[in-house]
């Protein structure tokens, strides 16, 4: 059975002003076309699963014919986060294309955190609960004598890359005389990633009062405790011994912790004011009106401030630069659902990501065949299975997978013909 399945490459589709973004049948992210298929929850938790690609089937037999797959309807593909490790998730939609968005529950996780870790525990309100919504398209290529896509005919049909997307690649495709144009959003989102830090930081002024608690114990460790001959020394003016080296130390770490937890809670209200101000700066506006260059000294006055001032609290959740949320800014653009809003985007920017962007950066994404082998467990623990699906580290899909990761979907050969889906079985490997 794995063997009848010609393996296929999944690649982001080109978008052109024009074309129908959210109505193409197979597509990474957003809200997936469930019909009245119930959206999944972990087995172990009871958390809504996060949504990851629907791949419709009529485009899947148009690629490799028939074969034990139905020839009609659509996968959806999830994955749960479980202490156990990733569960999957694959349901079948019969007539996806007549189906409405699936809206996904009120109790969904956010998928990643700003500034933090994809599929976090304890997200910012503010996460987002999707992925960017990004059309794919459906290609078989040819295969190496063990059955393998030829990695030269993935050369040969789109451009790889070694790196990620940045908005300072995209500002030289422009020119460096041309003016770098600005939206809102890229406020907005600094606001946002300010917001998340704010929404982080008592957690961490929890952590640094629990430093102190313990810095105070081990003190009262090391500190000798007082003997009878010591009392009478002080009642006859006998001078105490020095303290000892470990005591001195503990000393030192005790008021090092105080110190910071000081500095912490007399950052908390300044940091507090600074959010608000900021926030309500940018929420004046609407996310793609463009910035006036006093705005655009403004965002950078006030992110060098974030910077530098409250440098404890946002270190790991503001971006290193504004140009790191321009990058997001862009991307916003590119996959932005009103086509008034995507044909801001300029031109040579546009062309840029859909001849350059359309692969991840190591791998790909694909249905069938050899799959990527990072550790080569995944591979070994499911020799026999078919490789439903395999999805890469994507920086273009906000798909942060680890070190470079693939999550890889499997399925028996058995449960395939019989579409028992619930047999899926999914792994994860990284670097």
């Amino acid at each position: 059975m794995p063997d009848r399945l010609r393996p296929l490459i999944l690649s982001r589709r080109p978008r052109e002003i024009g074309l129908p973004w959210v109505r193409y049948p197979s597509w990474f992210g957003g809200k997936p076309r469930l019909g009245d298929r119930p959206w999944p929850r972990c087995a172990t938790s009871g958390r809504p699963m996060y949504f990851l690609a629907q791949i419709d089937l009529e485009e899947i037999a148009g690629c490799i014919g028939s074969s034990a797959l139905p020839a009609a309807g659509a996968l959806a593909f999830f994955i749960g986060e479980a202490p156990s490790g990733p569960e999957a998730g694959v349901i079948y939609v019969p007539h996806p294309r007549v189906a409405a968005p699936t809206e996904p529950p009120p109790d969904a996780p956010a998928v990643f955190d700003l500034g933090g870790d994809i599929f976090p525990e304890n997200a910012a309100p503010s996460a987002p609960r999707l992925f960017p919504h990004w059309p794919l398209e459906i290609s078989a290529l040819p295969l190496d004598e063990d059955g393998s896509i030829d990695a030269d005919a993935v050369t040969a049909r789109w451009q790889r890359r070694q790196y990620f997307f940045t908005a300072r690649e995209a500002w030289t495709v422009l020119g460096e005389a041309a003016a770098h144009p600005a939206w809102w959003h890229t406020a907005q989102l600094f606001a946002a990633h300010l917001r998340a830090a704010h929404h982080h930081w008592p957690s961490r002024v929890e952590r640094q009062r629990a430093s102190v608690v313990r810095a105070r114990a081990d003190l009262e460790k090391v500190r000798p405790k007082p003997t009878f001959s010591a009392v009478l020394g002080r009642i006859f003016g006998r001078r105490s011994a020095l303290p000892s080296p470990d005591v001195e130390k503990a000393e030192k770490e005790l008021a090092r912790c105080e110190k910071r937890l000081a500095g912490f809670e007399q950052l908390t209200p300044a940091f507090e004011r600074f959010v608000a101000d900021v926030s309500a700066w940018a929420g004046e506006h609407r996310p793609w009106q463009s910035m006036s260059a006093e705005a655009v000294m403004q965002l950078k006055t006030s992110f060098d401030r974030s910077r530098k001032e409250f440098d404890e609290v946002t270190r790991y959740r503001v971006p290193h630069s504004v140009a790191d949320l321009a990058t997001q800014t862009l991307l916003a653009l590119m996959v932005a659902e009103d086509e008034r809003d995507f044909a801001l985007l300029p031109g040579a920017i546009r062309t840029l990501i859909n001849e350059k962007y359309r692969l991840p950066t190591d791998a790909w994404h694909q249905m069938f065949g050899q799959g990527v082998s990072i550790q080569d467990n995944a591979r070994l623990e499911n020799e026999g299975s078919v490789l439903l699906l395999q999805l890469v580290y994507d920086d273009m899909m906000a798909w942060r997978f680890g070190d470079m990761g693939a999550y890889q979907f499997w399925i028996p050969p058995q449960d395939l013909a019989t579409g028992n889906w619930r047999a899926t079985r999914l792994t994860f490997e990284c670097h």
